[in-house]
């Protein structure tokens, strides 16, 4: 059995062939006949196994291939968690430009509305008592609204 070398056939795969012996008794007859038989089986790349150690054989490998495919998923996790970081570092920088241009944003409206207030509306109140204007124009506010810190940002102004 082992001169076929089954285990080329595969890309992944033990380098050793199951031998299956149906019978148990069978088996430990030719052990009897041969005590050296399951030495020279195995220096031959072929696992001799009865139906018991057939089952236990293969509930090693299932419980092997298990594992092998928690470990792939824990790497995939992993893999998956670096880009989620990678992708979440970005999606804040984007956030971080637009809170900075919000900001310049409402200074600018705040300073163009100090000005109106300043320069343009004492001019409209001296025309509207003249009587030049029907309509009373009320200035628009400033923009008093506080950009939220979030409390990741409070720890690290606090440190």
């Amino acid at each position: 059995m082992s001169k076929k070398q089954y285990w080329e056939q595969f890309q992944s795969a033990p380098d050793f062939v199951v031998m299956f012996v149906p019978n148990e008794a069978c088996l430990h007859v030719a052990f009897e006949h041969d005590p050296n038989l399951l030495e020279h089986a195995m220096s031959k790349n072929v696992l001799i196994a009865s139906p018991i150690t057939l089952l236990a054989l293969l509930r090693t490998i299932a419980y092997g291939w298990q594992q092998h495919q928690m470990t792939h998923n824990a790497q995939q996790i992993a893999e998956q968690g670096r880009e989620l970081h990678k992708r979440t570092a970005k999606f804040v920088d984007h956030f971080i430009e637009m809170r900075t241009s919000l900001e310049r944003s409402v200074n600018a409206f705040n300073k163009a509305v100090g000005s109106f207030d300043a320069r343009v509306i004492p001019t409209i109140r001296r025309l509207e008592e003249l009587g030049v204007a029907t309509t009373v124009i009320d200035p628009p506010g400033p923009i008093g609204a506080q950009i939220r810190i979030l409390s990741a940002e409070k720890r690290n102004n606090e440190d």
